[in-house]
């Protein structure tokens, strides 16, 4: 249940994108902790929910197959104590986040769902 709410809450509020037009943005869930979400290149920033309580994700920032970021964010799960922006390349193919959610348990609340 916490696996599931975690992914959820990551792929929704990771929709939250700052730019001046309508972004397409795609999350895809590769496993019980690891999603993608491809962000189109219209987009300039996209705001990461920070819950203090929680353990720290590893997020890469990868454009046109190249690796141009990493970072260490406690994603929200239950609330949201406050948002973080994150400056996205400039780019046309877009920007992919490739997000590794670490979470006690989560593979195994995931399977007890299934």
């Amino acid at each position: 249940m916490q696996f599931i709410r975690t992914i959820g809450l990551v792929a929704m509020l990771l929709l939250t994108v700052i730019g001046m037009k309508a972004q397409d943005i795609k999350v895809s869930t590769l496993g019980d902790s690891h999603v993608m979400v491809r962000v189109d290149g219209n987009s300039k920033y996209v705001l990461l929910p920070v819950e203090e309580q929680q353990e720290n994700d590893n997020i890469r920032v990868v454009v046109d197959n190249q690796l141009v970021r990493k970072l260490n964010v406690r994603l929200a799960v239950n609330k949201v104590d406050y948002y973080v922006p994150l400056c996205l390349p400039a780019s046309a193919s877009g920007t992919l986040l490739d997000i590794n959610v670490n979470r006690s348990g989560a593979s195994a609340s995931a399977s007890k769902m299934a």
